[in-house]
């Protein structure tokens, strides 16, 4: 019965990931990438991080030494060859959030795609250098909360982010062997894969963060 759970595992997992590369999100690569490898980590599956440590290394070396002509933004080569996607750092996306927010790092400009849209097009004519003419966002969770709701939405934010984590994280290494059925284990690899390292490459839903301080509210007073 074991093996054929392992094999439906192993299955499942192929599946997901096919669909997973098919969306050419690098953000939600890495995040399943890293909750995988913290997953493996606390439940100590030693010959799963070999075998997908393998994997891992075989697959970039490919990519790594394959070469094409004729750079396409939508193959999946080339996002897996890209290492600086909208020009986040620089003119592109996250550098220009980042000059805004100076602009205004106590206050804020509102709450709002629409709004971050209406005030990066009216600034961009200012601008010559930056990459984008017209808004595609942050693409950064933290910097488009600073950007809506000033210094004091980061802090609420990094406030609840805090709570979080430690609320999760106290209740996952508190026991002796840790439980791949361990809730808070599920609602910790949950918000670190989602909010911690997909919310850096893009502006994820920060709505669903209710549904895991929920779950916490539930576990705490059950």
């Amino acid at each position: 019965r074991k093996n054929s759970i392992k094999l439906f595992f192993l299955v499942l997992s192929a599946i997901y990931l096919f669909f997973i590369l098919g969306t050419l999100s690098r953000g939600a690569w890495l995040a399943v990438l890293i909750v995988g490898v913290l997953w493996a980590i606390l439940n100590r599956q030693w010959k799963l991080i070999g075998v997908g440590a393998i994997l891992l290394a075989i697959i970039g070396a490919l990519v790594i030494t394959q070469h094409t002509n004729k750079p396409d933004p939508e193959h999946l080569l080339y996002k897996l060859q890209q290492t600086d996607s909208s020009y986040r750092y620089t003119n592109g996306t996250q550098g220009t959030a980042w000059i805004l927010i100076q602009e205004n790092p106590i206050k804020g400009y509102g709450y709002g795609n629409d709004v971050y849209d209406s005030v990066y097009n009216k600034r961009v004519v200012d601008y010559p250098t930056w990459t984008f003419k017209e808004s595609i966002g942050p693409h950064n969770t933290i910097l488009y909360i600073w950007f809506s709701a000033g210094i004091l939405g980061l802090a609420s934010l990094a406030y609840l982010y805090g709570a979080i984590i430690r609320e999760t994280a106290s209740s996952t290494f508190r026991k002796v062997e840790i439980s791949p059925y361990n809730a808070h284990l599920l609602l910790f690899l949950s918000f670190v894969g989602f909010y911690i390292v997909r919310g850096n490459f893009e502006q994820v839903d920060i709505a669903q963060i209710g549904i895991i301080t929920g779950f916490l509210l539930a576990l705490r007073n059950r």
